[in-house]
């Protein structure tokens, strides 16, 4: 289930929150679902978390 969590190293993303696929559970989160991306992929999800990154720190969030 597509959720959107707090992430501390996977997906290579660091204290930051995106939507990601997670296993739920009756009393919330279980765990963040790593799939094998490929280097596009990669490319592009690195590329959303800086985005991410430097909205957080412009508006002081980080």
């Amino acid at each position: 289930m597509p959720l959107s969590t707090m992430l501390n190293g996977e997906y290579g993303a660091e204290n930051i929150c995106m939507g990601v696929p997670c296993m739920v559970g009756a009393s919330g989160l279980i765990k963040v679902v790593e799939l094998p991306l490929t280097e596009e992929e990669n490319k592009i999800l690195a590329e959303k978390v800086a985005s991410l990154d430097a909205t957080y720190k412009a508006l002081e969030l980080k």
